[in-house]
């Protein structure tokens, strides 16, 4: 997937009418199995009574959609084709279906679900999330100076704790992270953890 990808930040429930039946869309930025489980299984209480919860999701390499009992490949793959031609990425997208009495055709629904992913996607706002690496550390109070003067965007102060010594979390961007650990051992750091993370 790279050191970075897009996903939608501020997502908010889209609903469209398509000859009576209703489609509600909702999203979430997800980066495990599990999360999706969870926002699904959130989704279903939501709308109990919607006749079908069709969704995609992409998290990195892995990509799944689902019908729901729809036609095949009426439902999740229109939302999925939403999710990849925006580029976007760590993202589910549901759309909950009130059939609304009148049958919409192979045609009718394809439409209905890839409108109503747009509609979600086209009123959210875009978000960029980088790929790094989380250092927490002690160091002086010139070194803690030092980072959080820093006009660098590739780093960012996530905590610190002010004593003896500065106790400080930071993020490092990927690309950066060879040259961060450098300066670190230069200056006597004392790295405590590291992790990977994304910002």
């Amino acid at each position: 997937m790279g050191d970075s990808y897009i996903t939608l930040d501020n997502i908010c429930e889209s609903k469209i009418t398509i000859s009576k039946s209703v489609f509600i869309a909702n999203g979430l930025e997800v980066k495990t199995h599990q999360d999706v489980l969870d926002f699904l299984g959130n989704i279903r209480r939501r709308y109990p009574d919607a006749n079908h919860h069709c969704w995609a999701y992409i998290i990195g390499d892995n990509i799944l959609a689902d019908d729901d009992g729809e036609p095949s490949g009426t439902a999740g793959l229109p939302i999925l084709n939403m999710l990849k031609s925006n580029e976007l990425n760590n993202l589910i997208i549901v759309v909950s279906r009130y059939f609304g009495g009148k049958k919409l055709g192979v045609r009718g629904l394809i439409n209905a679900y890839r409108l109503s992913a747009k509609s979600l996607i086209d009123n959210a706002k875009f978000l960029e999330r980088k790929r790094g690496i989380e250092f927490k550390f002690s160091c002086d109070y010139n070194f803690a100076n030092k980072i959080n003067t820093s006009k660098n965007k590739m780093i960012k102060v996530i905590s610190q704790k002010f004593s003896e010594k500065v106790l400080m979390t930071v993020f490092v961007e990927s690309t950066a992270v060879k040259d961060y650990i450098k300066e670190f051992e230069n200056c006597n750091i004392n790295i405590i953890s590291q992790r990977e993370s994304i910002n």
